[in-house]
């Protein structure tokens, strides 16, 4: 039988499921049906895949058998209804294994030593941008983001306090990010002797540097404003120089994506 730091590792794992699904649900309005539906179909084949690893495969194909739901000319109905009968299998699923009448057939020898920590083996579709004064550019990124690629983002002015220092606030909100785009643009003056540049604010730099550690020099890319330095230490991630708009740059970003699998 699984040990109990096992089963809140699955628990854990259930917890972001549910979550992401009723971010989805949160965002029908906002972003439309055809989003929606795409990022369902996307959370559902993620999520088979998840409980068929970590769980068992035989849950994994009880969810595959349940497929969505579809109401002749209704698709909010339609959409409501399979986030219903998809996040109603989840609560049982979880109740069966609170309960301890749920049987590990399918898992052997540890196996569910999860990677739960890790946002990747989740498939997590979260990408944390950083960025400094540039408001401008921050709110193109994430509309490109959020409306050509249908990626969630995580910008941490936005996410709320609960009483958490910054950096706690930073840590926690960035752990849930596959992926890190950080907006380098010249917002300091700094002077050394008789020379003076232009570089990103110190937060950017350290938390290009955060990312690198926990998500690997592959999954952070440097959108890089001309005329801004970038130190020495930061060579070996990925950069796109852009002039004025980063939306220019759409084509080399989209790149990026698709090589860290993002889309």
């Amino acid at each position: 039988m699984p040990s109990k730091k096992q089963i809140q590792k699955i628990f854990d794992l259930l917890d972001i499921l549910n979550s992401e699904l009723e971010h989805i649900k949160s965002e029908i309005e906002e972003r439309g049906y055809d989003i929606a539906w795409e990022r369902l179909n996307r959370w559902h084949e993620k999520t088979i895949r998840a409980i068929s690893e970590f769980i068992s495969k035989s849950e994994g194909e009880k969810l595959a058998d349940k497929g969505p739901v579809y109401i002749m000319n209704d698709p909010l109905g339609s959409i409501t209804e399979t986030i219903q009968l998809w996040g109603s299998y989840l609560k049982v699923l979880r109740e069966q294994i609170h309960e301890h009448s749920y049987i590990f057939e399918d898992n052997q020898n540890d196996k569910y030593e999860l990677k739960v920590d890790a946002s990747e083996s989740l498939g997590s579709k979260k990408v944390f941008i950083i960025h400094g004064h540039d408001d401008t550019n921050l709110e193109r990124l994430e509309k490109l983001l959020k409306d050509r690629w249908a990626l969630d983002t995580i910008i941490l002015r936005y996410q709320p306090g609960k009483g958490r220092t910054i950096i706690e606030k930073f840590e926690q909100e960035a752990y849930e990010a596959k992926y890190a785009f950080a907006i380098f643009t010249p917002d300091d003056i700094v002077k050394v002797s008789e020379q003076e540049y232009a570089q990103a604010r110190p937060n950017v730099i350290f938390e290009v540097g955060w990312f690198c550690g926990k998500l690997g020099r592959k999954n952070v890319c440097i959108l890089w404003k001309k005329g801004t330095k970038i130190h020495s230490d930061l060579e070996g991630i990925s950069r796109i120089e852009f002039d004025n708009n980063i939306e220019e740059k759409f084509l080399d970003i989209e790149r990026e994506l698709k090589s860290s699998g993002l889309i």
